[in-house]
C-alpha cells in the first residue's frame, strides 16, 4: 500500500509539472496527504440547457450550465484545506456572448453572482456543499443547438 500511494503521489507530481489542469478525479478525492500543493483545477464542457428564464440574482437568461463534480452530481464539495474557489466561463465564444455566475452554498443557501462578468471568486468551507452555474446573458445566444460552455472551477488555499 505505501508504495502504490508512493507510485500514485508521483503520477500526480509529474502530472502537475506539465499542466495546470488537476484532473477532476484528483480534485473529488483532494489533494491532501499526498504532499501536492491544496490549489486544483477543474474543467467542464458541458451542454448548456436552452431557453428564457429569470433568477433573481441575474435577471434574464437564455441559457445556463450546472457544473457538476466527478460523480455528476451538482452538489460540489471543497478539498481539505481550502479557502476560497474561482468560477469562470471560459468558453471563448465572441462577443455579443455575455454571462453571469452563480454559486449556492448549500447549507444556509447564501449567493454569490455575478453580472455580465465570467469570473466569480467566492469563500469556501470544507465539508459544505455548493451548487454552481453559468448563465447566458447574451441574445441570441452562442451557444446554439447543443454547442458547449466551458467551465473552469479553481480551488484555492488563498482567502478570497
Amino acid at each position: 500500500m505505501k508504495i502504490q500511494m508512493k507510485q500514485i503521489r508521483n503520477q500526480i507530481m509529474n502530472i502537475l509539472k506539465t499542466s495546470t489542469i488537476c484532473a477532476a478525479a484528483i480534485t473529488a478525492v483532494g489533494c491532501a496527504g499526498l504532499g501536492v500543493a491544496q490549489q486544483s483545477t477543474q474543467t467542464e464542457i458541458l451542454p448548456a440547457t436552452m431557453g428564457t428564464g429569470s433568477n433573481t440574482y441575474i435577471g434574464t437568461y437564455y441559457a445556463m450550465v450546472k457544473a457538476t463534480n466527478s460523480a455528476g452530481s451538482i452538489l460540489i464539495s471543497p478539498t481539505n484545506g481550502v479557502q476560497s474557489c474561482t468560477l469562470q466561463d471560459i468558453s471563448g465564444y465572441p462577443a455579443p456572448y455575455s454571462s453571469s455566475l452563480v454559486a449556492t452554498r448549500k447549507s444556509d443557501g447564501h449567493c454569490w453572482y455575478t453580472n455580465n462578468n465570467n469570473s466569480l471568486t467566492f469563500p469556501v468551507t470544507n465539508g459544505i456543499n455548493y451548487t454552481m452555474c453559468a448563465y447566458v446573458n447574451s441574445m441570441p445566444p452562442p451557444p446554439t443547438n447543443g454547442q458547449p460552455i466551458t467551465l473552469q472551477i479553481q480551488w484555492s488555499t488563498n482567502a478570497p
